[in-house]
């Protein structure tokens, strides 16, 4: 497998966690609560469920989804900003204890795809 990584620009700076924080709730009051409900109805509840969230951010869809998703979770969240990982592990271990967050830089992702 071939597989190559562009590294930003440096004039990019990427996403403020204030401004994220400030488009949360619309954001989670733009979601459709019947979509979220038929693929929560198709999880197993059986298992630890596990999700894995790509351009994570600072967590707003662990924020989102903890509620209706079976009590044992396990989160991978994965983001290319350290800076907005460190603010989601913070902030979601004091939230939310019950969910096991843990968060990675996208280049990690890379690594264990076996493409570095």
């Amino acid at each position: 497998m071939r597989c190559s990584i562009r590294k930003a620009r440096p004039d990019v700076t990427g996403f403020s966690a204030g401004w994220l924080s400030l488009r949360e709730p619309a954001d989670h009051a733009a979601r459709s609560l019947p979509l979220t409900r038929a693929v929560v109805g198709a999880l197993s509840t059986e298992l630890p469920c596990r999700v894995l969230d790509l351009a994570a951010g600072t967590g707003s869809n662990v924020r989102y989804l903890a509620g209706h998703l079976p009590s044992e979770q396990r989160w991978l969240l994965v983001d290319h900003d350290p800076a907005l990982l460190a603010i989601a592990s913070r902030d979601l271990r004091r939230d939310r204890p019950m969910c096991h967050v843990d968060v990675r830089e996208w280049i990690w992702l890379h690594w264990h795809a076996g493409c570095a």
